[in-house]
């Protein structure tokens, strides 16, 4: 099943999925075109929230502004916002319960007043898995990606996220039990939380390697990138909410290479722009710089018009 979102005019309809036939080989994707062969214009945003592509903003009190209740949905390039101003409710942008969901490509985003998180994983069933990559998720106060629950069989794979002012917790992943979870958590960028950057189990399966935050290191990553640096050193208009990162951040080529992982490969960005070479920590693959080296101080274009050939010499 795919349902393609358009960005004809701002959806303000709170979304319940409920009712849809899947399994495994066959998910229910909810996406946003934006290759060539799928659509002229463009609906998904570039990293960086943009009213002209397809956006979600609700104030529904309860349940979030999209609330998954089948098996097996991936969410896939969405811009979610939810506005409800009450001081109590769920803020939340995705709530589930149930297996099987995907997350990645999208951008999350609190606007409201009421405590919520990104993508809140609520009591789902015994052998459950949960896909999050490759997300941009900011402003909210509980967490940008929150699950507390006990249970058994669990694997959450949590890779390239981009988490942002957050007022409590960045990631939060606890199991009150304790029991059979597989987590794994890389390459992720977690910045100014209130409380703390990860706040997760020690799972005895786990797999976490080259995540950033501000915190001391997460016992049992190796590569950990611990930060003491302003948003504005990181990001490339942090202030105005674009989360690229500067080629001069630390996430810069800080990242692990996933695109030939065994269980969960993927080789783009947030964009939708292909990682190459050294991958950067979160969501986004920092472009690479291209330096002209004839004339740096010019401000005027070297030459106009047709027929100007430039040949440079050099030893």
């Amino acid at each position: 099943w795919n349902i393609a979102c358009y960005g004809d005019g701002v959806d303000t309809t709170a979304v319940t999925i409920d009712g849809w036939v899947t399994d495994d080989d066959n998910y229910l994707r909810i996406y946003t075109p934006w290759q060539p062969l799928e659509t002229r214009i463009r609906q998904r945003h570039e990293g960086v929230w943009d009213q002209s592509k397809y956006c979600l903003v609700t104030t529904r009190r309860l349940y979030g502004s999209i609330y998954v209740q089948d098996e097996y949905v991936h969410i896939e390039g969405l811009q979610i916002d939810n506005d409800y101003q009450g001081e109590t409710g769920n803020n939340s942008t995705i709530v589930c319960n149930r297996k099987g969901l995907k997350v990645s490509g999208c951008i999350l985003r609190r606007t409201g007043k009421s405590p919520g998180s990104g993508v809140d994983i609520d009591a789902v069933p015994s052998g459950s898995t949960v896909d999050i990559w490759n997300n941009i998720i900011y402003g909210f106060s509980v967490a940008g990606i929150y699950y507390d629950y006990g249970g058994n069989n669990y694997t959450f794979s949590i890779c390239n996220n981009t988490i942002v002012d957050i007022t409590q917790r960045g990631i939060h992943i606890r199991d009150s039990s304790n029991g059979d979870v597989t987590l794994y958590l890389r390459n992720n960028l977690v910045f100014n939380t209130g409380t703390q950057d990860y706040n997760i189990n020690t799972f005895s399966n786990r797999d976490y390697d080259c995540n950033l935050g501000e915190d001391p290191p997460i016992l049992g990553d190796a590569n950990y990138v611990q930060v003491s640096v302003e948003g504005t050193d990181l990001f490339l208009d942090y202030d105005n909410d674009d989360f690229h990162i500067k080629s001069t951040s630390e996430a810069k080529d800080a990242g692990v290479d996933l695109s030939s992982d065994p269980d969960r490969p993927f080789s783009d960005d947030v964009d939708g722009d292909t990682r190459s070479g050294d991958w950067d920590i979160g969501a986004d693959q920092a472009c690479t710089s291209i330096y002209r080296s004839v004339g740096p101080g010019n401000t005027l274009p070297l030459a106009t018009g047709a027929g100007n050939d430039l040949t440079i010499y050099g030893s």
